[in-house]
């Protein structure tokens, strides 16, 4: 990935970004680690399991 042709101009110092040296450009704000408030909220659907699924039956009650 490093090497390849489309990465020129480099759009990150390769040493920088493997070693955590580069800033990040939004740090969220959070109350704890249970901490949701980021995320957008939405109704929640019942699960579709499907026929042709191969693991269907051992997951049908997940």
């Amino acid at each position: 990935m490093q090497s390849g042709h489309w990465t020129l101009p480099p759009l990150c110092e390769w040493p920088s970004c493997g070693g955590h040296l580069v800033e990040a450009p939004f740090i969220p704000k959070f109350r704890g680690s249970g901490d949701t408030s980021n995320f957008d909220d939405y109704e929640e659907e019942d699960i579709r399991v499907s026929i042709t699924e191969k693991c269907g039956k051992e997951f049908s009650e997940f």
